[in-house]
């Protein structure tokens, strides 16, 4: 089953490449897999590898701020479709932590 939540939600993301800040978007529609972010004009082409970046609160209410590694498997005019290694804990553990704070916040 894919977790996501509604296209309508936000996210505010920074993408990195090389551990260097290049683009900032709007995360939507995130799951396990990845995640659409919709960031205006895109200069990524397909395959290139990014990491996103974004906040969540931790379980003491805490601002943690995660990087997930991840790669451009799609681009449209409005921004690029990333997919996770959902293999890996780390990038689970986070994307977990976000989708449940966002079903949290969404009543």
């Amino acid at each position: 089953m894919i977790e996501r939540w509604e296209r309508d939600s936000n996210v505010p993301v920074i993408l990195y490449e090389g551990g260097v800040p290049v683009s900032v978007g709007m995360a939507r529609e995130i799951s396990l897999q990845g995640v659409y972010v919709e960031i205006g004009e895109v200069p990524f082409r397909r395959h290139q590898i990014l990491e996103v970046g974004f906040s969540i609160h931790d379980d003491l209410d805490d601002i943690e701020w995660c990087r997930i590694p991840s790669i451009v498997v799609d681009r449209d005019a409005l921004g690029i479709r990333l997919m996770f290694d959902e293999e890996d804990l780390r990038t689970r553990k986070a994307v977990q932590a976000l989708l449940r704070e966002r079903r949290r916040a969404a009543g």
